[in-house]
Protein backbone atom coordinates (compact mmCIF):
# COMPACT_ATOMS: atom_id res chain seq x y z
CA UNK A 1 0.00 0.00 0.00
CA UNK A 2 1.03 3.90 -0.70
CA UNK A 3 0.44 6.64 1.31
CA UNK A 4 -0.94 9.80 0.16
CA UNK A 5 -2.15 13.10 1.50
CA UNK A 6 -5.73 14.19 0.67
CA UNK A 7 -4.83 18.40 0.68
CA UNK A 8 -8.32 19.02 2.31
CA UNK A 9 -6.27 18.60 5.35
CA UNK A 10 -3.77 21.02 4.99
CA UNK A 11 -6.00 23.57 4.88
CA UNK A 12 -5.83 27.51 2.36
CA UNK A 13 -2.64 27.51 0.77
CA UNK A 14 -0.97 27.43 -2.34
CA UNK A 15 0.34 24.49 -4.14
CA UNK A 16 3.59 25.12 -3.59
CA UNK A 17 3.11 25.03 -0.06
CA UNK A 18 0.94 22.03 0.04
CA UNK A 19 3.36 19.75 -2.32
CA UNK A 20 6.22 20.81 -0.22
CA UNK A 21 4.25 19.76 3.51
CA UNK A 22 3.38 16.56 1.68
CA UNK A 23 6.88 15.64 0.35
CA UNK A 24 8.80 16.76 3.86
CA UNK A 25 6.67 14.45 5.85
CA UNK A 26 7.58 10.95 4.02
CA UNK A 27 4.99 10.40 1.58
CA UNK A 28 4.55 8.80 -2.01
CA UNK A 29 1.57 10.85 -3.18
CA UNK A 30 -0.85 13.81 -3.23
CA UNK A 31 -4.81 14.35 -3.52
CA UNK A 32 -5.14 17.51 -4.92
CA UNK A 33 -8.54 18.87 -3.28
CA UNK A 34 -9.86 20.09 -6.80
CA UNK A 35 -12.45 23.69 -5.46
CA UNK A 36 -12.64 27.11 -6.87
CA UNK A 37 -11.15 28.46 -3.42
CA UNK A 38 -8.46 26.25 -3.15
CA UNK A 39 -6.04 24.44 -4.04
CA UNK A 40 -6.59 24.07 -7.97
CA UNK A 41 -9.78 25.57 -9.27
CA UNK A 42 -11.79 23.61 -11.81
CA UNK A 43 -11.45 26.41 -13.84
CA UNK A 44 -7.26 26.66 -13.76
CA UNK A 45 -6.97 22.71 -13.93
CA UNK A 46 -6.77 22.47 -18.20
CA UNK A 47 -4.57 25.00 -18.51
CA UNK A 48 -2.51 24.19 -15.83
CA UNK A 49 -2.35 20.86 -15.80
CA UNK A 50 1.13 20.29 -16.83
CA UNK A 51 2.57 22.95 -14.68
CA UNK A 52 0.87 20.78 -11.51
CA UNK A 53 2.01 17.36 -12.50
CA UNK A 54 6.34 19.14 -12.67
CA UNK A 55 5.51 20.66 -9.03
CA UNK A 56 4.97 17.47 -7.55
CA UNK A 57 7.40 15.11 -9.92
CA UNK A 58 10.07 17.69 -8.58
CA UNK A 59 9.61 17.19 -5.36
CA UNK A 60 9.39 13.21 -5.60
CA UNK A 61 5.68 12.50 -5.16
CA UNK A 62 3.01 11.23 -7.25
CA UNK A 63 -0.45 12.55 -8.29
CA UNK A 64 -2.79 10.07 -6.72
CA UNK A 65 -5.82 11.88 -7.59
CA UNK A 66 -8.10 14.37 -7.39
CA UNK A 67 -10.97 15.43 -5.33
CA UNK A 68 -14.01 17.37 -6.38
CA UNK A 69 -16.77 18.49 -5.45
CA UNK A 70 -18.37 18.88 -8.96
CA UNK A 71 -21.61 16.78 -8.65
CA UNK A 72 -22.52 13.68 -11.14
CA UNK A 73 -25.09 15.86 -13.08
CA UNK A 74 -22.65 18.34 -13.97
CA UNK A 75 -21.00 16.63 -16.99
CA UNK A 76 -19.65 19.66 -18.99
CA UNK A 77 -17.10 20.74 -15.86
CA UNK A 78 -16.47 17.21 -15.34
CA UNK A 79 -15.28 16.81 -18.63
CA UNK A 80 -13.16 19.76 -18.54
CA UNK A 81 -11.53 18.05 -14.75
CA UNK A 82 -11.63 14.48 -16.74
CA UNK A 83 -9.41 16.05 -19.41
CA UNK A 84 -6.49 17.83 -16.75
CA UNK A 85 -6.67 15.11 -14.74
CA UNK A 86 -5.83 12.60 -17.73
CA UNK A 87 -2.42 15.15 -18.69
CA UNK A 88 -1.51 14.92 -15.43
CA UNK A 89 -2.05 10.98 -14.97
CA UNK A 90 -4.21 11.28 -12.08
CA UNK A 91 -6.00 8.55 -12.64
CA UNK A 92 -8.56 8.68 -10.17
CA UNK A 93 -11.29 11.34 -9.85
CA UNK A 94 -13.76 11.94 -7.17
CA UNK A 95 -17.19 12.84 -8.19
CA UNK A 96 -20.21 14.37 -5.75
CA UNK A 97 -23.32 11.84 -5.41
CA UNK A 98 -26.44 13.15 -4.24
CA UNK A 99 -27.13 13.78 -0.68
CA UNK A 100 -29.81 11.97 1.16
CA UNK A 101 -32.19 14.82 3.35
CA UNK A 102 -35.50 13.10 3.23
CA UNK A 103 -36.89 15.35 1.16
CA UNK A 104 -37.06 13.14 -1.65
CA UNK A 105 -37.45 9.36 -1.64
CA UNK A 106 -34.13 7.45 -1.76
CA UNK A 107 -35.26 5.25 -4.69
CA UNK A 108 -35.95 8.16 -6.36
CA UNK A 109 -32.47 9.74 -6.32
CA UNK A 110 -30.89 6.66 -6.68
CA UNK A 111 -32.35 6.03 -10.12
CA UNK A 112 -31.35 10.10 -11.36
CA UNK A 113 -28.28 9.19 -9.85
CA UNK A 114 -27.74 6.10 -12.00
CA UNK A 115 -28.96 8.23 -14.83
CA UNK A 116 -26.27 10.59 -13.96
CA UNK A 117 -23.56 8.17 -13.37
CA UNK A 118 -23.84 6.50 -16.68
CA UNK A 119 -23.22 10.08 -18.68
CA UNK A 120 -20.28 9.98 -16.03
CA UNK A 121 -18.82 6.47 -16.63
CA UNK A 122 -18.51 7.63 -20.24
CA UNK A 123 -16.78 10.58 -19.65
CA UNK A 124 -14.13 8.57 -17.90
CA UNK A 125 -13.81 6.13 -20.15
CA UNK A 126 -13.21 8.86 -23.13
CA UNK A 127 -10.26 10.32 -21.07
CA UNK A 128 -8.85 6.78 -19.79
CA UNK A 129 -9.46 7.47 -16.00
CA UNK A 130 -11.96 6.45 -13.29
CA UNK A 131 -14.55 8.36 -11.23
CA UNK A 132 -14.85 7.44 -7.41
CA UNK A 133 -17.37 8.37 -5.07
CA UNK A 134 -16.94 8.37 -1.14
CA UNK A 135 -18.77 6.77 1.36
CA UNK A 136 -20.05 9.98 2.97
CA UNK A 137 -22.45 10.43 6.09
CA UNK A 138 -25.70 12.39 5.09
CA UNK A 139 -25.33 11.23 1.39
CA UNK A 140 -26.85 8.05 -0.44
CA UNK A 141 -23.78 5.87 -0.41
CA UNK A 142 -22.93 5.38 3.46
CA UNK A 143 -21.42 2.11 3.43
CA UNK A 144 -20.27 -0.94 1.01
CA UNK A 145 -23.88 -1.97 0.75
CA UNK A 146 -25.43 1.84 -0.37
CA UNK A 147 -22.07 2.07 -2.76
CA UNK A 148 -23.02 -1.40 -4.54
CA UNK A 149 -26.74 -0.33 -5.34
CA UNK A 150 -25.20 3.10 -7.08
CA UNK A 151 -22.14 1.32 -8.68
CA UNK A 152 -23.11 -2.41 -9.39
CA UNK A 153 -23.40 -2.41 -13.37
CA UNK A 154 -20.68 0.11 -14.29
CA UNK A 155 -17.23 -1.20 -15.47
CA UNK A 156 -14.54 -0.53 -12.45
CA UNK A 157 -12.03 0.53 -14.72
CA UNK A 158 -14.39 3.58 -15.23
CA UNK A 159 -16.16 3.60 -11.67
CA UNK A 160 -14.88 3.24 -8.16
CA UNK A 161 -15.72 3.63 -4.98
CA UNK A 162 -13.82 5.43 -2.00
CA UNK A 163 -13.89 3.76 1.28
CA UNK A 164 -13.76 5.86 3.85
CA UNK A 165 -14.15 4.30 7.60
CA UNK A 166 -13.85 7.65 9.25
CA UNK A 167 -17.13 8.71 7.64
CA UNK A 168 -18.82 5.45 8.41
CA UNK A 169 -18.18 5.91 11.85
CA UNK A 170 -20.81 9.16 11.55
CA UNK A 171 -23.17 7.04 9.90
CA UNK A 172 -22.91 3.55 7.76
CA UNK A 173 -20.71 1.04 10.17
CA UNK A 174 -20.13 -2.32 9.44
CA UNK A 175 -17.12 -5.09 9.76
CA UNK A 176 -14.44 -3.80 7.18
CA UNK A 177 -13.32 -7.13 5.68
CA UNK A 178 -17.07 -7.48 4.51
CA UNK A 179 -17.45 -4.86 3.21
CA UNK A 180 -14.78 -4.98 1.00
CA UNK A 181 -15.45 -8.24 -0.24
CA UNK A 182 -18.66 -6.82 -1.06
CA UNK A 183 -17.14 -4.02 -2.68
CA UNK A 184 -14.42 -6.46 -5.24
CA UNK A 185 -13.17 -4.41 -8.03
CA UNK A 186 -15.35 -1.44 -6.94
CA UNK A 187 -12.71 -0.40 -4.02
CA UNK A 188 -10.51 2.24 -5.92
CA UNK A 189 -8.83 4.32 -2.98
CA UNK A 190 -9.24 4.22 1.24
CA UNK A 191 -9.27 8.06 2.91
CA UNK A 192 -7.96 7.97 6.48
CA UNK A 193 -9.58 9.61 9.40
CA UNK A 194 -10.77 8.87 12.59
CA UNK A 195 -14.08 9.98 14.52
CA UNK A 196 -15.55 8.73 17.82
CA UNK A 197 -19.26 9.43 19.86
CA UNK A 198 -19.56 11.78 22.49
CA UNK A 199 -22.92 12.56 24.22
CA UNK A 200 -24.52 15.88 24.28
CA UNK A 201 -27.20 17.08 26.61
CA UNK A 202 -31.33 15.85 26.81
CA UNK A 203 -33.39 17.31 23.91
CA UNK A 204 -36.74 18.83 24.57
CA UNK A 205 -38.39 14.57 24.54
CA UNK A 206 -36.00 13.86 27.31
CA UNK A 207 -33.57 12.26 25.46
CA UNK A 208 -30.16 12.08 25.16
CA UNK A 209 -28.66 12.97 21.68
CA UNK A 210 -25.10 11.40 21.04
CA UNK A 211 -22.90 13.35 18.12
CA UNK A 212 -19.76 11.86 16.38
CA UNK A 213 -16.75 14.29 16.39
CA UNK A 214 -13.45 13.76 14.71
CA UNK A 215 -10.53 11.74 16.94
CA UNK A 216 -6.83 11.23 16.40
CA UNK A 217 -5.93 8.40 14.05
CA UNK A 218 -4.85 6.36 16.94
CA UNK A 219 -7.76 7.06 19.39
CA UNK A 220 -10.99 6.77 17.48
CA UNK A 221 -13.59 4.52 16.89
CA UNK A 222 -11.49 3.03 13.85
CA UNK A 223 -8.78 0.68 15.12
CA UNK A 224 -6.44 1.39 11.87
CA UNK A 225 -4.31 -1.67 12.31
CA UNK A 226 -7.67 -3.84 12.23
CA UNK A 227 -9.04 -1.84 8.86
CA UNK A 228 -5.64 -2.20 7.46
CA UNK A 229 -5.60 -6.24 8.05
CA UNK A 230 -8.96 -6.33 6.56
CA UNK A 231 -7.53 -4.38 3.25
CA UNK A 232 -4.41 -6.89 2.85
CA UNK A 233 -6.80 -9.80 3.74
CA UNK A 234 -8.56 -8.79 0.34
CA UNK A 235 -5.41 -7.97 -1.70
CA UNK A 236 -5.67 -4.04 -2.04
CA UNK A 237 -2.09 -2.39 -2.81
CA UNK A 238 -3.62 0.88 -3.10
CA UNK A 239 -3.62 4.60 -2.02
CA UNK A 240 -4.17 5.11 1.79
CA UNK A 241 -4.91 8.99 1.80
CA UNK A 242 -4.54 10.97 4.93
CA UNK A 243 -7.87 13.16 5.53
CA UNK A 244 -7.15 13.58 9.10
CA UNK A 245 -9.41 16.43 10.55
CA UNK A 246 -8.92 16.60 14.61
CA UNK A 247 -7.24 19.46 15.25
CA UNK A 248 -5.16 18.08 18.53
CA UNK A 249 -1.36 19.23 16.48
CA UNK A 250 -0.47 21.34 13.87
CA UNK A 251 -0.75 19.97 10.39
CA UNK A 252 3.23 19.13 9.74
CA UNK A 253 3.19 17.63 13.08
CA UNK A 254 -0.03 16.11 12.32
CA UNK A 255 1.02 14.91 8.95
CA UNK A 256 4.22 13.12 9.93
CA UNK A 257 2.80 11.25 13.08
CA UNK A 258 0.18 9.88 11.12
CA UNK A 259 3.04 8.96 8.09
CA UNK A 260 4.82 7.09 10.82
CA UNK A 261 1.44 5.34 12.48
CA UNK A 262 0.67 4.06 8.78
CA UNK A 263 4.08 2.96 7.96
CA UNK A 264 4.09 0.94 10.99
CA UNK A 265 0.83 -0.64 10.47
CA UNK A 266 1.43 -1.87 7.00
CA UNK A 267 4.35 -3.76 7.79
CA UNK A 268 3.02 -5.73 10.97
Amino acid sequence: MKLAVYTVMIGPSNVEAAADMVANAGYDGIEWRIHPEWHISPADLPRHAKQYAQLAEERGIATSGFSTYIPISDLKTLDAVFAGAAEMEAMEVRVNVPRYDGKKPYPRLLDEAKRDLKGVADLAKRHGIKATVEMHHGGIIIDSAYSMRLVEGFDPAQIGVIYDPGNMVHEGFERWQMGMELLGDYLARVHVKNAKWVSGPKDSQGMGRWKAEWAPLDDGVVHWGDVINALKAVGYEGWLSLEDFHSGMPVDRRLKSAQELLTRLIKD
